[in-house]
């Protein structure tokens, strides 16, 4: 017997099940970070373009052929076998993960009550089967934040410690519609691109609640992940939620000193060298066309460096403005 939640990701249904023997405290951790993609009425799809990702207790195999490191992390290193064109992670804390693309269908793994090893299957690995599913269905992940200005998306981007999350719920606070605060995904179709939020819970640092204070009272530790807190943006702060619309402003972002926050001009091939680490290298073809994405949105979209001060009030209508002066 299984537990079930259906979502839909921008067009691509998707069915996550979990063992009868985790609970429905695992489908509420599950349902927590997906449910801006709740669906709204029963999937009237074929069957066999859902995509599915299924949680369970019991231990998971790697994959028998040669596998090669496509990612390393603190907590575990993810592997890829191309013979079997499988991904795999098996990270500390007891969680594994077994993704097979091809076949829509990704393998969750955690110990009956262990808080920790929950959190690692709920958390950094169905991200990352999440990211290599909607690969294959032409959804193509970007690390980065994003909210929305006059009706397009302004992609906060940069590595963990950049400062996304702080700045997208600064921005937020500051009037501006809301996203996502890590990950967002590119659509890319023949006439245009869109960037798709994953309205996630926000993982906020004790110096971000410190700085925004009215944070507090919807914010949870979290078991895990370095003392961070965790909270839904919609429900500490009066902010609108986008799920679709087409990109405005790239934005590489990092932490300074300063006062004032410094913009200036990116060049599109610059940006596109930082944003390509976003590729997983698994299979060729969709590594190819991840690439190929990022490039077309620097390509098309206004790129600047911010050096992120304490101005967070003004920091809207400066975004608005250098998104204006590099389309003039």
């Amino acid at each position: 017997m299984t537990l079930r939640a259906e979502y839909d990701v921008d067009g691509v249904p998707l069915a996550v099940d979990v063992a009868d023997r985790l609970g429905p405290d695992a489908l509420d951790a599950i349902d927590r970070r997906l449910r801006s993609f709740r669906a709204t009425a029963p999937a009237t799809l074929d069957p066999s373009a859902v995509v599915r990702i299924h949680l369970g207790a019991e231990p998971l195999t790697p994959p028998a052929g040669a596998s090669r490191a496509v990612y390393d992390s603190a907590a575990g290193t993810v592997q890829y076998c191309d013979d079997e064109a499988t991904l795999f992670a098996e990270i500390d804390g007891g969680a594994q993960m077994r993704c097979r693309p091809h076949d829509r269908l990704a393998l969750l793994a955690c110990r009956p009550s262990s808080v920790e090893s929950l959190w690692r299957a709920t958390h950094p690995l169905l991200t990352l089967a999440l990211i290599e599913l909607l690969k294959h269905q032409g959804r193509f992940s970007l690390h980065a934040a994003g909210v929305v200005s006059d009706g397009r998306a302004i992609l906060i981007a940069g590595p963990s410690g950049a400062g996304k999350s702080t700045l997208a719920v600064g921005l937020a606070r500051s009037g501006l519609a809301f996203m996502a605060d890590d990950t967002v995904f590119l659509h890319t179709r023949p006439d245009r691109l869109d960037v798709v939020g994953f309205a996630d819970e926000v993982d906020v640092t004790q110096q971000t609640l410190s700085m925004f204070e009215e944070l507090a009272p919807a914010a949870r530790r979290q078991p895990v992940g370095g003392g961070k807190w965790s909270l839904r943006l919609e429900e500490a702060l009066a902010t609108t939620q986008v799920r679709c619309c087409p990109p405005g402003l790239v934005v590489l972002a990092r932490v300074s000193d300063r006062e004032t926050s410094r913009i200036s001009p990116v060049a599109a091939s610059e940006a596109l060298v930082e944003l390509a680490p976003n590729v997983l290298l698994t299979d060729a073809p969709t590594a190819q066309a991840h690439l190929a994405a990022l490039a077309q949105l620097v390509a098309t979209t206004p790129c600047v460096r911010l050096d992120t001060g304490r101005d967070f009030d003004r920091l809207p209508a400066r975004l608005a403005g250098a998104r204006a002066a590099r389309v003039s």
